[in-house]
């Protein structure tokens, strides 16, 4: 199944770079085959996007994203297309679930 991994940030411009760069590096140490993208939504923050095949939203690595969500002040998003898993570093080390559908 498809699962989707997304960390957002409102970076500083000179930041982003060096920033996706590193976690792009970081995530594909654990899972090299994961497809890695930068965009940016319509309210100006930057997303690095990360998806890659999973049995299910529970199977991905939640101390990874943790790891990375604390060193570059990100908020974190598991999903697919019925169920999303939100991690936010700033608010306590709970994962919250929301049903999409």
């Amino acid at each position: 199944m498809k699962i989707s991994i997304e960390f957002s940030s409102l970076w500083e411009d000179e930041k982003r770079d060096s920033s996706y760069e590193s976690i792009s590096e970081r995530v594909k140490m654990d899972y090299p085959d994961m497809v890695v993208n930068l965009t940016k939504d319509p309210e100006e923050e930057y997303i690095v996007l990360c998806v890659g095949e999973f049995d299910g939203v529970d199977d991905v690595d939640i101390f990874l994203c943790e790891e990375i969500c604390h060193e570059y002040e990100l908020y974190c998003y598991i999903y697919t297309d019925s169920i999303r898993k939100e991690f936010y570093y700033d608010e306590s080390e709970d994962w919250n679930y929301k049903k999409l559908k």
